[in-house]
């Protein structure tokens, strides 16, 4: 005769569940709206000053008979070490 399966209980491992309920809401937290338009600024200025680095690098490149094909290219690798320069600079002299 087959002999009965044992039931191991491990009260050890049983966790009350109460202690693992996290709360059915969050604290609300007001946005800033001062610092998330300062943010959008920031990305806004980001994206012009690559803009005409970027054009003026063309430009320069252009009026010195650098072929186009490769003008357009070194003029935006120019223009986004400019931009990469350019918010170095203003981080360090916020801080």
């Amino acid at each position: 005769m087959v002999a009965p399966l044992r039931h191991h209980e491990e009260y050890d491992k049983v966790v009350s569940i109460t202690e693992k309920q996290e709360p059915k809401f969050q604290e609300y937290r007001a946005v800033n709206p001062n610092a998330t338009k300062y943010k959008d600024l920031i990305f806004l200025g980001h994206i012009v000053s690559f803009t005409i680095c970027t054009v003026l690098s063309c430009l320069s490149l252009l009026t010195a008979n650098v072929s186009p094909i490769l003008a357009f290219p070194l003029g935006m690798i120019m223009g986004s070490v400019m931009t990469f320069i350019l918010s170095f600079l203003i981080d360090m002299l916020k801080r």
